[in-house]
């Protein structure tokens, strides 16, 4: 019987029961009232900060007051500048930015579809005439066992891709729009940037 009150006492003082005192103080007694007010200054990190001073006061530039409707181009005429006070890290990340966008080489975007089969020579029939019919187009001819693909076109949008592809239909009539990975164009200075 001995053996049998302890378990039961070994129990309950396992599972929680007896120690009442060690619970959390209930809201609104004075016991929570006295831990709420309690200084716990002593247990944060104490930081003095003090804000810097502006080695020099910036320069006080009088907008020009341009009318509705008029071009702000005469004022800059003569040599006249616009400053941009900027942290110069600014210009570093967008240098970099710019070398990371020059190794981009191909994009998600969409092709124009012209041949799918199983016959190799009739695909690189359908490429040849591609090549002839749009010099400025470039076509793919890839292969996904069991089916050969001819694809023409590195169209960023679909909607130019669609105007591509209505063009095509006349000579292929199944052509569709699809999606692809497409090279990226680097448009020269001077170009308009439009090509089929």
């Amino acid at each position: 019987m001995n053996s049998v009150a302890m378990l039961l006492t070994a129990s309950l003082l396992l599972w929680g029961g007896g120690d009442d005192d060690k619970k959390k103080p209930v809201r609104g007694t004075a016991v929570y009232q006295r831990h709420e007010q309690a200084d716990v200054s002593a247990y944060r990190d104490r930081v003095d900060f003090t804000m810097p001073e502006p080695k020099a006061p910036a320069p006080l530039i009088v907008p020009v007051q341009v009318p509705a409707g008029k071009s702000v181009a005469p004022y800059f005429k003569g040599g006249a500048r616009v400053y941009v006070d900027a942290d110069p890290r600014l210009e570093q990340l967008v240098t970099r930015h710019t070398q990371l966008n020059q190794k981009i080489e191909k994009i998600q975007g969409f092709r124009v579809q012209v041949y799918v089969g199983n016959d190799r020579d009739a695909a690189n029939a359908a490429r040849q005439s591609l090549l002839s019919l749009y010099t400025d187009s470039p076509s793919y001819v890839d292969f996904v066992t069991p089916n050969y693909t001819v694809k023409t076109g590195d169209f960023p949008e679909r909607e130019r891709a669609a105007e591509f592809c209505r063009l095509v239909r006349q000579t292929f009539p199944g052509a569709v729009v699809v999606p692809d990975q497409v090279v990226v164009r680097r448009i020269s200075p001077g170009s308009d940037g439009n090509r089929p």
